[in-house]
């Protein structure tokens, strides 16, 4: 809810009343700052996941790409073997980074990401067994059909791997993303017991309930004047609610469900706003 609209529930006292006004007006604040709470912790988190993420594919392109020219030079005729040992060893700093990156991951999760980091990182740390096996061969065998199909066949499965890893990154961060900004009656911090009771009456009149803004006005709802009246009389016995009598129906046409929640809860004498609903 745009901060904003709490500044002009002031104006628009209405029939409702100003103290009632007030009220809903807490409530919306008390909301809001919930919800950004909640939002600011969910963007935490997915920056946290977006730099994990970057850093396994970096340490994996890294890896991946150093790897290969290396088994271009172990199948060169001519080049001395002491120095393609010294680089593959010194390749072993990069496989490390993905492992590193790959404990981040699964410290980060969630569990949709762990199976693509972990197939990532076994074929790169295969491939790199594979070199250092391949090297100690003498040079007709590290060029045999065999040898250099298996090989072919791991540069291939890491970049397939890599790539299935960025899709899974995409949709965690994307779901991330869209959860942050999706805001309705089912995802919403509790505002208020009566918040939760008077959306159970709404869904109790819907012949096939649907999911419930509570920012849209209460008649936007399906609701009409004689189940308004209904639930007033329902909120005096279920929640002694006390403002039957003010239960306007021209008032209401235009507030928001979260706002009629808010003047039930005003209207309360078993406890005032926020009690348990029973």
């Amino acid at each position: 809810m745009d901060p904003g609209w709490i500044a002009l529930i002031g104006a628009a006292v209405g029939a409702v009343g100003a103290s009632s006004t007030a009220a809903i007006a807490g409530r919306s604040a008390r909301r809001v700052a919930l919800s950004q709470k909640a939002s600011d912790s969910t963007q935490w988190q997915r920056e946290k996941r977006r730099d994990a993420y970057a850093a396994f594919l970096d340490a994996g392109a890294q890896a991946r790409d150093e790897l290969i020219s290396i088994w271009r030079l172990v199948r060169s005729a001519g080049l001395d073997d002491a120095g393609i040992r010294a680089r593959l060893e010194s390749a072993h700093v990069l496989t490390d980074q993905v492992r590193r990156a790959s404990a981040t991951n699964f410290v980060e999760g969630p569990q949709s990401i762990l199976v693509p980091t972990r197939r990532a990182e076994e074929s790169i740390v295969i491939f790199r067994s594979l070199l250092e096996k391949l090297l100690l061969k003498p040079l007709p065998e590290r060029n045999s059909v065999e040898e250099a199909g298996v090989c072919l066949g791991l540069e291939a499965q890491i970049r397939i791997d890599l790539d299935r890893f960025a899709a899974s990154a995409r949709e965690v961060l994307d779901a991330a993303e869209h959860q942050s900004v999706l805001i309705n009656a089912e995802s919403l911090p509790p505002a208020a017991a009566e918040l939760q009771w008077l959306l159970a009456q709404i869904r109790g009149l819907q012949p096939e309930p649907w999911p419930i803004d509570v920012e849209q006005p209460l008649f936007a709802t399906g609701i009409d004047s004689l189940a308004l009246l209904a639930i007033g009389r329902k909120a005096r016995h279920e929640l002694a609610f006390d403002g039957e009598s003010t239960w306007l129906l021209s008032s209401m046409t235009t507030k928001s469900v979260e706002e009629v929640a808010g003047y039930l809860a005003l209207g309360r004498t078993n406890g005032g706003p926020g009690s348990a609903v029973a």
